[in-house]
């Protein structure tokens, strides 16, 4: 139940992408050079939020949420069908 609460404690809703579970709020170490406003900064981690939308799924009330923050990692697919090892809203990091 400390999981969950802790995993649930990080869930943000965010307009434009519904809702996700962020690693990390914020623009940090300048990993997004496009973000105007602090106001909807984060970043996705392929692993971390994987991780986060198992953890929100094993209790029944936070199955929906589980399966929302799961589609929004996997919507950052880049165009070779790779989900990159960070997300942000205007950048991905790829694999070369």
């Amino acid at each position: 139940m400390a999981v969950q609460a802790g995993a649930m404690w990080n869930l943000v809703y965010n307009p434009l992408e519904s809702v996700i579970a962020p690693v990390i709020r914020g623009n940090p170490w300048g990993w997004d050079p496009a973000v105007l406003s602090d106001d909807w900064p984060y970043v996705l981690f392929d692993w971390d939020t994987h991780f986060a939308a198992l953890m929100l799924s094993l209790d029944a009330a936070g199955k929906e949420l589980g399966y929302s923050v799961l589609i929004q990692v996997v919507k950052a697919k880049s165009a070779e069908g790779f989900v990159p090892n960070g997300y942000a809203p205007t950048r991905k990091s790829t694999h070369s």
